[in-house]
């Protein structure tokens, strides 16, 4: 993916980044999900420290069966995200926004495509900082 660093002293240059994603969730009914997932990010700037981020976020998705393999689906997320950067680290909150397509290859694995929109606050002592994330996350989900 490639991340913006809006704050004071950040690169003025976009950077490269690595992103993970693990998670867990539970179908309620055929359309309402809740779940959790824990999310990283390392940002390697060509210049200056690296920096990364951690995400524990529950989430709720509403899901639209379009077909019996084909499900799209919208949600959103809240929860803790520590950041990390220099050596120096702080916890703050995170919210956003998130939608995406599963393709399902056989009854328990799909594919899923999910672009996704984060907003976190965190405060390293006195340089607040705001962070917008606009992530496109690929992988494949397993059903048990």
């Amino acid at each position: 993916t490639k991340t913006e660093l809006d704050f004071p002293g950040a690169p003025s240059n976009t950077d490269t980044s690595i992103d993970g994603q693990v998670g867990y969730g539970r179908y309620l009914t055929d359309n309402h999900e809740i779940g959790g997932q824990a999310l990283f990010n390392l940002i390697m700037p060509d210049s200056g420290s690296d920096s990364g981020t951690l995400s524990l976020l529950p989430y709720y998705r509403y899901n639209f069966r379009s077909s019996d393999r084909t499900w799209f689906y919208a949600g959103v997320h809240a929860g803790l995200q520590q950041f990390e950067n220099g050596g120096q680290s702080d916890n703050g909150l995170s919210y956003g926004l998130h939608g995406g397509m599963k393709s399902w290859l056989t009854p328990q694995v799909s594919f899923f495509v999910e672009p996704r929109l984060t907003f976190s606050e965190l405060d390293f002592g006195a340089v607040d900082i705001e962070l917008t994330e606009f992530r496109t996350l690929l992988g494949f989900t397993y059903s048990f």
